[in-house]
């Protein structure tokens, strides 16, 4: 086993010192703003190169797999006798990551020492940071502050609490699962229920070429009070939906009592106008007839003279 072990260790030694002696990259590093144009070259130290069997691969930040770059013959040149070079333009923020150039010889394949590309705009970082305050038995609260719109690698993120800088844990995400996925930084801390309750400010800071960008964390109340105000506000829109209703059954009521008020108002006008009416008509015949029965009289008298 321990044969075995050491074989192995010294079959990669040797690969690796081959590996450098025959082909390297430059530059290791390069800052480059967007829009620009970068050259990246590749050196065969002992072997007559050919560029056109030069193959340059890129790797994926999100799979951390070497994929092959698509790129044209214009995009490739030779400089000497042994460099080959690939020429990258209008770079995009997209464009930032490691590039790497492989070549064969013989039977063998061989692999550059990689370069960095950062590519950077005017844009500022966006800090936002979020939280869920946990129950007051718990030990800690947990934070996370998110920072888009630059690339990972470009920025440097740490927390101030208090006037005390903290460091948490820096991982690096992606929006979705898509080529088209956007990359940003995720800074966590924990905190303990003292800290949380001291009344320190919270700071998530950015630093970003050569400029710190923060965001303050403005705290909710306890979850408990925050429950409770909840349920005063539910409570408050109940009471008030409720006053409403009631008020307005109250009016429907109060109209139709009133409707039926007046319509009862003027049956009995109509009522009263008729019997009026009658008593007038029955005295125009009682004085009507009174005054045949004069008449028959007089008739009677006068016939006796």
């Amino acid at each position: 086993m321990c044969i075995w072990m050491c074989s192995s260790l010294l079959l990669c030694f040797c690969i690796s010192a081959t590996h450098a002696n025959i082909l390297t990259q430059s530059p290791e590093l390069i800052h480059v703003s967007v829009s620009n144009t970068v050259e990246l070259k590749c050196t065969y130290e002992n072997i007559v190169p050919f560029c056109h069997s030069t193959s340059w691969y890129k790797i994926n930040p999100r799979t951390n797999k070497l994929v092959p770059m698509t790129y044209s013959p214009s995009d490739t040149s030779k400089q000497g006798d042994k460099t080959c070079i690939l020429t990258i333009k209008n770079l995009t923020l997209k464009d930032s990551g490691m590039y790497y150039c492989s070549g064969q010889h013989s039977s063998l394949t061989f692999i550059g020492n990689g370069s960095k590309v950062i590519v950077t705009d005017q844009s500022e970082p966006k800090l936002s940071i979020l939280y869920s305050p946990n129950e007051m038995d718990t030990s800690e609260v947990s934070l996370q502050c998110l920072v888009s719109g630059v690339v990972p690698s470009q920025v440097r993120v740490f927390w101030i609490i208090g006037d005390k800088e903290r460091a948490g844990w820096i991982e690096s995400a992606w929006t979705d699962d898509t080529d088209s996925a956007k990359e940003f930084t995720r800074a966590h801390i924990s905190l303990t229920v003292g800290e949380w309750n001291s009344g320190d400010e919270i700071n998530c800071t950015a630093e970003y070429d050569g400029k710190n960008i923060s965001k303050t964390l403005i705290k909710w109340e306890h979850p408990g009070s925050k429950q409770m105000c909840s349920l005063l506000l539910f409570g408050g829109c109940g009471a008030a939906a409720l006053s409403l209703v009631v008020t307005i059954l109250i009016s429907v009521s109060l109209y139709r009592e009133m409707h039926v008020s007046k319509t009862s108002r003027g049956l009995k006008r109509k009522d009263a106008h008729y019997k009026s009416s009658s008593y007038d008509k029955k005295s125009t015949l009682r004085e009507e007839s009174s005054s045949v029965v004069g008449v028959g009289v007089d008739h009677q008298l006068m016939e006796k003279c």
